[in-house]
């Protein structure tokens, strides 16, 4: 009887860590992939607010980077009632980068792609397994709002 039990606990040790185990490797790859990608922007940072949205990439930008919290911004505050509010947030914000690591950028890109603006005001920087870099043109933004 204690043998069969035995062996039963063993299968389900057995079972969890193949299960488990390439899930988990996974998961630090892609932290890694994050932290690895939020250094770019750490040894690139000239002053101004990052867009991120991203919990683990904003803790790094402030820990390891020494980054402001208050440089540090949600795209997902981002107003979307007309372009021009779009634009004016933007310049309020004194935006200078965007991280694509979740929806909420993808879909701040995706607003001013349907204007034809997307390439004129986030200019890509860094692209690497999955994530984008974009620094925010602001002398295209003031010259879109004086129009």
């Amino acid at each position: 009887r204690k043998r069969d039990v035995g062996i039963v606990i063993a299968v389900v040790l057995l079972t969890s860590y193949t299960i488990l185990v390439p899930y988990y490797v996974e998961e630090q790859s892609a932290i890694r992939v994050r932290n690895e990608f939020t250094d770019i922007l750490i040894d690139e940072y000239s002053g101004g607010r990052i867009l991120c949205d991203v919990p683990m990439m904003t803790y790094r930008l402030i820990h390891q980077g020494g980054i402001s919290h208050i440089e540090i911004l949600g795209s997902l505050y981002a107003n979307y009632q007309s372009l021009e509010t779009a634009l004016e947030w933007l310049q309020k914000e004194n935006a200078t980068y965007l991280i694509k690591a979740d929806p909420n950028a993808e879909r701040l890109l995706s607003f001013f792609d349907e204007y034809d603006l997307k390439d004129e005001i986030f200019i890509i920087n860094s692209s690497w397994k999955g994530l984008e870099l974009y620094s925010i043109n602001q002398t295209s933004i003031d010259s879109y709002l004086i129009k």
